[in-house]
């Protein structure tokens, strides 16, 4: 939903948003974008969603998936992930490493591509699954390797999985999970999420210091949406407030989208956007394809508690 409502405010400053559309309410159609279409950040988060189709965890289905993708000749498609995904279709590289060659290459930047379709494994693992960070850093790794990258991959689906598994547990302590858990990987995701726990002055996603640079940044896109996570009181205008603030608005936008759709659940996502969302049974297959594992892993929860 996010990654739709934010596609026309892609790549403007505010204060282009402004002179443009006044402001975003809903769907625009915009460039390439059709009214209510989404983009790759939406189709890449399917791919990755397709990792958990069988018995096991199989991010080769995933990399095949994107590889074939990119083959097609897609309307978007973002400078790193185009790199690694090349070097996967021309056999110089596996799921496991395109990434890594992308990163010493020096064709790979901290980017935002992997953290745009990090949700599915927050989505089916538990905080306390250690899937979950290993499935985050696979997932992650196979087109942007950058430590920044992998370590907001995991620190994203810390906060997601809290969201999902312990809708009662306090932001401040799921933060502070996913702070300790992107530790190790990432001191600088580490110390972004402990400043979004702990108040302090945003450091790259402040609102009144746009920063044309910095699109596509993935410590801006992570810190734009734990803001939103953390001050939102609603679905709707919380969203609303990321997409008008422009820069790459559909991958901040899905990136927060995903945090406060699982705060808010689908009902809380207004009706007028969920009728015009295009090709909305895609999503809904992909979601009826995680469920099971969902109320496995909510089972599973239950019965390490004795319940």
């Amino acid at each position: 939903m996010g990654d739709a409502l934010g596609a026309a405010a892609e790549f403007l400053s505010p204060d282009q948003v402004k002179a443009r559309f006044g402001r975003i309410t809903g769907f625009v159609a915009s460039g390439p974008w059709g009214e209510g279409e989404w983009t790759d950040d939406t189709e890449l988060t399917l791919f990755a969603a397709a990792a958990y189709a069988g018995p096991d965890f199989n991010p080769q289905e995933t990399a095949a998936r994107m590889v074939r993708w990119m083959q097609s000749g897609p309307k978007d498609i973002g400078n790193t992930t185009a790199a690694a995904l090349r070097r996967i279709a021309d056999g110089t590289a596996t799921w496991e490493n395109a990434g890594r060659f992308a990163l010493r290459a020096g064709r790979s930047a901290p980017a935002n591509g992997s953290l745009m379709r990090a949700a599915p494994t927050g989505l089916v693992r538990r905080p306390d699954d250690p899937r979950l960070v290993a499935e985050s850093l696979a997932l992650s790794g196979i087109t942007h390797a950058d430590p920044r990258c992998l370590g907001s991959c995991v620190a994203f689906n810390v906060v997601l999985s809290h969201l999902v598994y312990r809708p009662s547990f306090p932001l401040e302590a799921a933060l502070a999970a996913a702070r300790d858990a992107a530790a190790p990987i990432a001191a600088e995701v580490a110390g972004l999420v402990d400043g979004i726990r702990t108040g302090r002055p945003l450091r790259h996603a402040a609102e009144d210091r746009y920063d044309g640079s910095k699109i596509g940044f993935v410590l801006l896109c992570l810190e734009r949406a734990l803001a939103a996570l953390r001050d939102a009181t609603d679905f709707g205008s919380s969203i609303l407030r990321v997409v008008n603030l422009g820069g790459d608005a559909d991958t901040n936008a899905a990136v927060a989208g995903a945090l406060l759709g699982a705060k808010f659940g689908p009902g809380g996502i207004p009706a007028r956007w969920l009728d015009g969302l295009l090709r909305a049974a895609e999503i809904e297959d992909a979601f009826a394809m995680l469920l099971p594992l969902v109320v496995r892993a909510e089972g599973e929860g239950a019965a390490a508690k004795g319940g």
